[in-house]
């Protein structure tokens, strides 16, 4: 509406108010504006169809409406133009009640003037703008998080699939290591074969683990996890993270040598 007249429609079954009301609006040097008046609810919703306004005057006592039904109705058929409720009657409860039903304003016939009808049309037009950019936010976020979410539900899907295979072939792994490890002669002519094969053991026990954390990950985001507590010993934690990390070490030429205590005590974890 910048720059261009804002269009009134005044909606007054009494001829004296609409003259009078015509005549604040001419007094204000700082409006330009355009007046339609109606006297009836219908032809308002007729004018609204057919022309548009900006903003609605709107008298709670007409031949076809009364009170709040009114604001209501006429909500019905202009829910994004701001309304400016006219009355006679000076009751705080009402005008609350006028409000909380989608009215932006609510003054009283006698004690209008040019200036306060004049702020009244420019806030009411102000706080109705502001209202549909929180509704289009509020939307925009709406639409934001359903991208998301199906995003979320996409990536669990896709990890549930990955995660499936590769348990199957990491188990697979697992049970030919052991096949070999049962199989293998104590006195093996290939010297480390054995522990070889344990190690091979090992680290596809740890990306089983591995695997397990990606899908706590999103169970942790789903606010599902569940802890599975166990007591554990210090003592085999540590020297199985040294022997499952020993190869590497040797590979570097690093000597890597875990030292634990014996009287160590249990851990409660998962």
């Amino acid at each position: 509406m910048s720059g261009d007249p804002i269009r009134i429609l005044l909606v007054e079954d009494n001829p004296g108010d609409a003259r009078l009301l015509r005549e604040f609006l001419r007094e204000s040097a700082s409006l330009s504006f355009e007046l339609t008046h109606v006297d009836r609810l219908a032809d308002a919703r007729a004018r609204m169809e057919a022309e548009g306004a900006d903003v609605i005057l709107l008298d709670l006592s007409l031949p076809d409406a009364h009170g709040l039904d009114s604001v209501t109705r006429t909500l019905e058929f202009a829910p994004h133009v701001p309304i400016v409720v006219l009355t006679g009657l000076d009751d705080e409860s009402a005008a609350l009640a006028a409000v909380h039903a989608g009215a932006q304003d609510y003054l009283v016939k006698g004690q209008v003037e040019s200036g306060v009808l004049t702020r009244s049309i420019r806030y009411a037009c102000e706080r109705k703008r502001l209202e549909r950019e929180r509704a289009q936010l509020l939307d925009r976020e709406r639409d934001a998080r359903a991208v998301a979410e199906a995003a979320a539900r996409a990536r669990d899907e896709m990890l549930r699939v990955v995660s499936h295979d590769l348990g199957n072939s990491l188990s697979a792994v697992q049970v030919i290591a052991n096949v070999l490890l049962r199989t293998l002669p104590e006195e093996s002519t290939a010297p480390g074969v054995r522990q070889k094969i344990e190690n091979v053991h090992q680290l596809a026990t740890q990306m089983q683990r591995l695997r397990q954390d990606l899908l706590d990950v999103t169970m942790i985001e789903a606010g599902r996890l569940s802890i599975h507590r166990d007591r554990m010993a210090p003592r085999a934690l540590i020297e199985s993270s040294a022997e499952r990390y020993a190869p590497a070490a040797a590979e570097g030429s690093i000597s890597l040598e875990a030292v634990a205590g014996e009287d160590l005590p249990y851990l409660l974890a998962d």
